[in-house]
């Protein structure tokens, strides 16, 4: 056998692996028309419009924030590669969901090549604990979201300060500013790895790389296509994030919520038995006497970056797709660094006892692995069949609340006209399905309150009840025609169920109100609180 072939040979368990999961995660991303996490309309749609669109920095879905007429797209170059997949202007969501696979299996090739690239022992189990430590992650990794990309860039920086290239530190900082609307998030990654590396002697190379990684974020934001409209962006994400640790005057999404240690147990064993391997190991190592073999250089700086993130998940659940990837590549490295010198092929068996020993742990540990794989998978297969609920099985395989809505408003109003979209939240799909219209905030509802905090503040207090949802007054504030609601969050409100304002459109999933003409009944169909409460079911029956 040649040496190709041998070399060919010893990565074709990792590439059945990688084949494996690719098969798995496509099968996951289409088991409906939909995304679970809803800001994937959003940016299929937009990357159908960008080759048309170019670096316009218009944005008039938005009508009542500071995108309307400032608009900086934080995630370009995610967008630029989504773009070849989302050229059916119809139905863009399918070619991006695919992007998606493809994102998520190169990051699972990156670690492996990673580990490879450091000599890391049984690398294909390390790329799989991946894929399985952490159902949280895996769905992390299944968003059609910019975050998706950065966990990519990430690894690579990763390497980078491992092997003390802070050229290649300042390249990736610059292409992550570019891609990612939180670039903080590499030089912190790499910050807390020049750490390490401080610590154990390697001050000169720790400096480099640190200083790299913010001159190359700094760069990337300063000459950014929408620069200075980024770092509005920039400082209104650090500004969010304070606010969901301390309490803001806008409500923000529940992946800025932390886990409870239970929680995390449960949603991340992989990866919080990693950081068990990688805490201990690096405690062993550290006891051992001078010539013994000690925690190597990599691995100090790969325990560094781990324990930078290990608490991000009980502040914000959302790190965990930092965290993950982190904390397995430190314990690889602490495991390489404790057999260092010993055999680890796991086909040179010893003889007696010690054979019977081995084999006994490796299958118990490749149980826990299978174990933590299935339970990952019906994690994100609960994440994706209740979250969020439908009505019926036939209502979650197109995951769309706004189809029937879109329709009616497309043949009933002007095109251009404004309509209100009291959930923030909704403003993703309703882009998506109905691009003709005009809505008031979306994605970001810190956005409304900079460009115009009074009318923020009366908006976010008629959504959270605070005060009484008063829909004329909504229409002369907004100069709105229509309001759109889910049909399950128009049961929230009181005001919409005294039959005083008859919505124009009513179906099973959606609800739309008209705000300036007078309100007309649908016809041949009688307005009560039991049209508004369709049987919804967490999880449809398949």
């Amino acid at each position: 056998m040649t040496s190709a072939w041998r070399g060919a040979a010893r990565h074709l368990p990792a590439g059945l692996l990688l084949a494996y999961l690719t098969v798995v995660l496509a099968g996951v991303m289409f088991e409906n028309e939909g995304v679970p996490e809803r800001d994937g309309f959003f940016h299929a749609r937009y990357a159908q419009m960008l080759p048309d669109r170019g670096l316009s920095r218009e944005f008039p879905w938005t009508q009542f924030s500071v995108w309307k007429d400032h608009f900086a797209d934080k995630d370009f170059l995610y967008h630029v590669t989504l773009a070849p997949f989302c050229r059916d202007v119809r139905e863009p969501l399918p070619g991006a969901k695919v992007a998606t696979v493809l994102l998520a299996a190169a990051t699972l090739t990156a670690m492996y090549l990673v580990l490879v690239s450091l000599d890391v022992p049984w690398p294909v189990f390390w790329a799989a604990l991946l894929a399985s430590g952490s159902g949280l992650f895996l769905s992390r990794l299944l968003m059609v979201r910019s975050h998706v990309l950065a966990i990519l860039l990430m690894l690579l920086a990763a390497l980078a300060v491992l092997r003390a290239r802070w050229r290649t530190c300042a390249v990736l900082g610059f292409v992550c500013a570019w891609a990612y609307s939180f670039p903080l998030v590499l030089t912190y990654t790499v910050g807390a790895g020049a750490l390490g590396l401080a610590l154990v002697g390697e001050r000169r190379v720790a400096w480099r790389v640190l200083a790299a990684s913010a001159a190359g974020v700094g760069a990337g934001l300063l000459v950014h296509p929408y620069s200075p409209g980024v770092l509005v962006t920039l400082w209104v994400h650090v500004q969010a994030a304070l606010g969901s640790a301390l309490g803001g005057p806008v409500e923000l999404a529940a992946e800025l919520a932390g886990l409870s240690p239970m929680q995390m147990l449960g949603q991340a064993p992989g990866a919080v038995a990693a950081l068990a391997v990688a805490v201990i190991g690096t405690i062993v190592l550290g006891r051992r006497r001078p010539g013994e073999g000690g925690l190597s250089v990599e691995a100090a700086a790969a325990v560094a970056m781990a324990l930078a993130w290990a608490a991000g998940p009980f502040l914000a659940q959302r790190t965990a797709e930092y965290f993950v990837p982190l904390v397995v590549l430190a314990a690889a490295l602490v495991v390489r660094d404790l057999v260092a010198g010993r055999e680890t092929s796991p086909w040179r068996l010893p003889a007696g006892r010690p054979r019977v020993a081995l084999l006994g742990t490796l299958a118990v540990i490749t149980g826990a692995l299978a174990a933590s794989h299935q339970l990952a998978l019906t994690q994100v297969h609960e994440l994706v069949r209740t979250n969020p609920p439908f009505p019926s099985s036939e209502t979650w395989r197109r995951n769309r609340f706004f189809d029937g809505a879109a329709a009616w408003l497309g043949a009933n109003l002007p095109s251009g006209s404004t309509v209100v979209n009291l959930w923030w939240d909704d403003f993703p799909e309703l882009y998506y399905s109905l691009p003709g219209m005009h809505y008031l905030v979306g994605l970001e509802p810190n956005f409304l309150r900079l460009a115009d905090p009074a009318r923020s503040e009366v908006l976010e207090a008629m959504r959270t009840r605070r005060i009484p949802l008063d829909l004329a007054r909504l229409g002369e504030l907004f100069g709105a025609e229509a309001m759109v609601l889910r049909t399950d969050r128009a049961l929230l409100y009181d005001e919409l169920q005294q039959g005083r304002t008859p919505p124009a459109f009513l179906d099973p999933l959606a609800v739309v109100y008209r705000l300036r003409p007078a309100p007309s009944q649908i016809p041949g169909a009688a307005y009560s609180r039991r049209n508004l409460m369709p049987p919804v079911s967490r999880a449809p029956k398949l």
